[in-house]
């Protein structure tokens, strides 16, 4: 959040060579990894249970927490 309440502060002639120097800062943009097209193809390519649906599954992840702010 820091980053846009800097961005907001400057005058708005200034806002665009502040973007290009993150951008030459930053480098060249991380090639996608995923082994498919389609987006999202990640999720649910972690480690744990196959069965999200499992009640014992879901009592687990209520009682670590899950969901709560």
């Amino acid at each position: 959040m820091e980053l846009f309440e800097l961005i907001e502060r400057l005058p708005a002639d200034q806002v665009d060579g502040a973007i290009d120097d993150l951008k030459r800062r930053a480098g060249p943009p991380r090639a996608h990894t995923a082994s498919t097209s389609e987006p999202f193809s990640w999720i649910g390519k972690g480690r744990g249970p196959r069965n999200a649906s499992d009640p014992e599954v879901i009592d687990a992840l209520l009682a670590k927490g899950f969901g709560r702010n």
